[in-house]
């Protein structure tokens, strides 16, 4: 999960290949993504099964970021 402290990430997804899903945007100071993480955390049926994003983050310019990660949870 990323949370982004300053600059900015442009954001693509087709969500999981779906058929005539596309999905872009801008990601800024404040905001996060990778949010399956959390959803994976939260499900005792989980188990070793690790989220996969259908996301791509691109930096536009210099990013300042936070990552979480599925072990520091």
């Amino acid at each position: 999960m990323l949370f982004i402290i300053r600059g900015r990430l442009e954001s693509v997804t087709t969500d999981g290949g779906r058929s005539g899903f596309f999905n872009r945007g801008l990601l800024k100071e404040g905001d996060f993504c990778g949010e399956e993480l959390l959803t994976w955390a939260l499900d005792p049926k989980a188990a070793a099964n690790l989220p996969s994003s259908t996301r791509t983050v691109k930096a536009i310019n210099e990013v300042e970021a936070f990552a979480l990660e599925a072990e520091e949870l």
